[in-house]
Order: structure tokens, then sequence, then C-alpha cells
């Protein structure tokens, strides 16, 4: 077992969570998520508006349409207000956030959206474990970045907890870190092409 496995074992075993894997970042922790939920270009996600940005970017990414809702109170989104979005769009995922380490009732909102697919961010909620709101005992899965300014730190990285599968997570990151390594060697390439058209020396006499 590697020390990232023995890590994210650790950490699955504190969230009673059955998987976990460590990952390069947050925001490749969520896009996993969402395509192997195959969330796909046009599926609307529900989010909190006081969001941070790596989570649009991972929802952008996938071509999905973010539905932001600034919460009235508590910088939780609220039942009620969940209901609100949901009679009038059709939502394929929620991202709870625990905005600033509150804790928000997923299993009032599973128990009446049973088909919504719940993903929690918990990078600002390590530490919750109240009572029958404990993290990841409602969801479909929890996601998470580490740094210096979060929660919990473990270098700059990301991970993943669910009861479910892992293997096809893992499959799903590693075309994901494949893709970004092919689209930054085409950069590159891009860029050398440039650099060479703009060089007198290449420049036809």
């Amino acid at each position: 077992m590697t020390k990232n496995e023995e890590k994210a074992s650790v950490l699955a075993e504190h969230l009673g969570i059955k998987n976990g894997i460590i990952v390069n970042s947050g925001t490749i922790a969520l896009l996993s998520v969402l395509k192997v939920e195959n969330i796909k270009p046009g599926d609307n996600i529900l989010i909190n508006g006081y969001c941070c940005y790596s989570l649009f970017e991972a929802i952008m990414n996938v071509g999905a349409n973010p539905i932001f809702v600034i919460p009235k109170e508590f910088y939780n989104i609220s039942l009620d207000e969940i209901r609100k979005v949901l009679n009038e769009n059709k939502i394929k995922c929620l991202i709870a956030t625990h905005q600033y380490g509150i804790v928000q009732d997923i299993k009032a909102i599973k128990e009446e959206f049973p088909e919504l697919v719940i993903i929690e961010d918990i990078a600002q909620a390590w530490n919750i474990q109240e009572n029958e709101l404990g993290i990841g005992k409602y969801s479909d899965y929890v996601v998470t970045s580490f740094g210096l300014s979060k929660a919990l730190s473990y270098g700059q990285a990301g991970a993943i907890f669910s009861d479910k599968d892992i293997e096809e997570l893992g499959n799903e990151i590693l075309n994901l870190l494949y893709e970004k390594k092919q689209t930054a060697q085409q950069n590159e390439t891009q860029k050398l092409v440039l650099n060479l058209n703009e060089d007198e020396t290449f420049k036809d006499k």
C-alpha cells in the first residue's frame, strides 16, 4: 500500500466511508465524479453561490450549467430553496459545500429527493460529525481539497470518498490526467511553432 493509499484509507475510515482515493487536486476530484456520473453538456447542477471558484471550473469543464443559489441565511442552501429550484429546473446534481463549516442537512435533502446525485465538498468541514448529520452518510460522494488554508492539510492535493466502487473513479482520474498532459504538450508545441514563425532566422529570405 502506498502512502497515498494509506492516507486515503485512514481518512475514509474516519468518515465511515468504504473507499477513498487521493488525487492531484480538489478540481480533479470533482471533475472525476461528474464524469463518472455522466454529467453532460447542458445538465443543470445546483450549487451554493458562495462556492470556491474551482467547483465552478469543474462544472464548466464538463459543459454543465451551474445553477447558483445565494442562501438567505446560515450560508447553506435551505431545503425550501432546493425545493423551489427543483420545481423550476431539471437538476441532475447538487454540490453541497458545508459553507464555513456550517452543517448542511444532507439527510433531509436525500430523503425528499432520493434520485438527486449529491456531492459533498468538505474542504471547510472536516470536523463535522454531528449526530445523524455526519459527512458522507447520505450523499453519493464526498470530495475535498487539501492545503495550508484548508481545515486539513496534506500538501496540494484532493480526495474522493464513496461507498461506490472506486475503481471506475480511478480509471476516470487517469484519463483526465492523460488529457491534461496531452493538452499541455500540445500547448508547448504551439508555442514552439509560434516562436519559430516569429524568429527572423526562419523567415523566407
